[in-house]
């Protein structure tokens, strides 16, 4: 076996470097799953107000009416207990109670068609304590002899973000729903003003047979950007429009080709890159910044250092091997094992971010986030490869390679801040950025934060706040951060490689 194929073996079998490579990707995995899971709510609408569907049918003399209170959750009688419902109509009083379904149905005697008001008193006490009252007025049609359809607004109840239409249809002779088709739509496709064609839907629906029902657009990757939403109703049958309770006007009849056409806009907020960006800057990079630092440190230390001051090889080699080909086959396997840490946490956040957001990272994010993460692991590797060509000892190594970790791993901030009080910085002028890009740069740990200025163009601040700035304005771009990186592996691990070969 070629010493560089027996060191990676070697490296990736070790003990520390499994149990660091788990931890780091485990705890990677956790964090993104929370992060991604947590802007995806689910059960957490909440019901906060109730409408009160009314339709009507006449048969003969008789008008009859069925009223259903749903909430913002196109629930029917959730929490609704102490609800007071009545009806009036030429002059006659109807309290109703609810049934068990949730239904208030009632019947009144026609006896001049010119009456064509019914009124509705209706109060609810919701389950938290919240009470309203209202009246509302619905004119009657007798010639057509019943309502068709309404629509309202509800919400998901397993995820508030998204804006649906509940259907409510009473026909002829209180007949339900014939089929029909609900089409969803991005609404900026709309030209106001022209004759309305059915535009590209990106969700659709077949219903019928139903009094009540609720209807939700399905958003996905590809509609994640539809914040404004319009709904088609097609039937082969023509449906009236009843009194629906939609702000935007319901437009009339279409024939047996277009029933309704009704436009609202939805509550949902599509997530953008820079947000589900910051869901990784504000836990995932935090926990692999500390952890990655330990990884490298120790395992150059563990598998380089300590036999370089030690004096002995624990490896067994079979054929010679030059100081030039150790050196450099041990960092090259050091540094698979930091990439195989630093990638694998990246695609199992890509992982649970698609599988609860349906977005993918873009791949020039991710490829930062890759190349950031490797460098900081690799100079800190560089930097105790370097430190066992200067010290004498284990122990010295040892301190060394822990102070290493200690100063950039997490003091660093510390540090910058204390400089920040002495030289009397403000925090957000221009010289408090230009200190903090300067830290930055002056530290391995800073590679991935100078990552995260490019892309967030903030500093300082905490969870997303900061300071806006334009990065180039302060040095930091991409041609920049790679050549700081490139030196802070290059230096550190060829005085290294000088020292192995040249002194040694």
């Amino acid at each position: 076996m070629k010493p560089i194929a027996y060191e990676i073996k070697r490296t990736l079998t070790s003990k520390f470097v499994i149990i660091l490579i788990v931890i780091i990707v485990g705890l990677a995995s956790l964090i993104a799953y929370e992060s991604a899971k947590s802007e995806v709510p689910t059960s957490s609408s909440a019901q906060t107000s109730i409408y009160l569907n009314v339709g009507y049918y006449v048969s003969g003399s008789t008008l009859h009416v069925v009223g259903l209170p749903v909430n913002n959750l196109g629930q029917p009688s959730i929490g609704i207990g102490s609800a007071s419902l009545s009806y009036e109509y030429a002059g006659t009083y109807k309290n109703m109670t609810l049934s068990s379904s949730g239904y208030a149905n009632t019947t009144f005697t026609i006896t001049n068609n010119s009456n064509t008001e019914l009124n509705a008193s209706f109060s609810y006490r919701l389950i938290r304590g919240f009470s309203n009252s209202y009246q509302l007025t619905y004119n009657l049609n007798f010639s057509r002899g019943y309502s068709g359809i309404s629509m309202i607004p509800v919400t998901d109840p397993s995820n508030s973000t998204i804006t649906g239409m509940n259907l409510f249809y009473v026909g002829q002779n209180g007949t339900s729903a014939p089929s029909m088709s609900v089409f969803y739509y991005n609404g900026t496709s709309d030209k106001p003003g022209q004759a309305f064609v059915l535009p590209a839907y990106f969700s659709s629906m077949n219903v019928s047979g139903f009094h009540d029902i609720n209807v939700f657009p399905d958003f996905n990757a590809s509609t994640y950007t539809y914040s404004s939403v319009r709904a088609v109703i097609v039937s082969s049958k023509a449906i009236p429009s009843s009194f629906g309770g939609f702000s935007s006007p319901i437009l009339p009849d279409y024939g047996k080709n277009l029933s309704v056409y009704v436009s609202f806009d939805s509550s949902y907020h599509p997530l953008t890159q820079k947000e589900v960006q910051s869901l990784i800057f504000t836990g995932v990079t935090s926990i692999i910044t500390f952890l990655l630092a330990i990884l490298a440190v120790f395992e150059g230390y563990l598998t380089y250092g300590k036999d370089r001051t030690s004096g002995v090889l624990e490896s067994v080699i079979k054929r010679p091997v030059s100081r030039g080909a150790l050196i450099g086959s041990r960092f090259t396997a050091n540094a698979v094992s930091i990439a195989l840490a630093v990638v694998l946490s990246m695609l199992s956040a890509n992982f649970f971010i698609h599988y609860y957001l349906h977005l993918y990272l873009t791949t020039s994010f991710d490829l930062y986030f890759i190349w950031s993460f490797v460098v900081e692991g690799l100079a800190f590797l560089a930097l105790v490869y370097m430190f066992a060509h200067i010290v004498k000892s284990q122990g010295a190594l040892l301190g060394s390679a822990i102070g290493l970790f200690v100063v950039f791993g997490l003091f660093w901030t510390t540090i910058s801040a204390v400089v920040d009080v002495a030289f009397h910085i403000v925090s957000g002028t221009s010289e408090y950025i230009t200190t903090a890009v300067a830290f930055d740069y002056a530290s391995p740990t800073g590679i991935t934060s100078l990552f995260q200025i490019l892309f967030e163009k903030t500093v300082g601040g905490f969870l997303g706040g900061g300071t806006t700035i334009h990065p180039s304005a302060y040095g930091v771009t991409p041609v920049f951060i790679v050549l700081a990186g490139i030196l802070w592996i290059a230096v550190p691990f060829g005085i290294a490689l000088w020292l192995a070969t040249h002194r040694d």
